[in-house]
């Protein structure tokens, strides 16, 4: 299990620089030139991610997590509406977060 997590957190974090690195400098500044990310935001976001893709609970769900001074917000794709009640769950056990807000779209019905 540990080794899963391990696994999941390294791949998050990969992908995530891979990310900023083909976006060129400054790119992830454009949507707000006032505010950008601190480290502690930074980690914020990659711990809530990879606790959201570690929850065998939300399985085949797509998730963008981002965190601006210590709020966050995800967005995604889930499979059904009783996932969303668990990213919430799952994101506000992270440590550092103010507040949870989810944008996320699953089947109706």
């Amino acid at each position: 299990m540990k080794k899963n997590l391990l696994k999941t957190i390294v791949f998050a974090t990969g992908v995530s620089l891979a990310g900023f690195a083909a976006a060129g400098p400054g790119h992830w500044r454009q949507a707000d030139p006032v505010r950008y990310q601190s480290e502690s935001d930074l980690i914020l976001q990659e711990n809530v991610k990879a606790a959201l893709y570690a929850d065998k609970k939300l399985e085949n769900s797509i998730f963008n997590v981002t965190a601006l001074d210590g709020r966050v917000s995800i967005t995604g794709t889930l499979d059904s509406q009783e996932q969303a009640a668990e990213v919430k769950r799952v994101a506000q056990r992270v440590d550092g977060s103010r507040s949870i807000t989810t944008f996320l779209e699953a089947p109706v019905g």
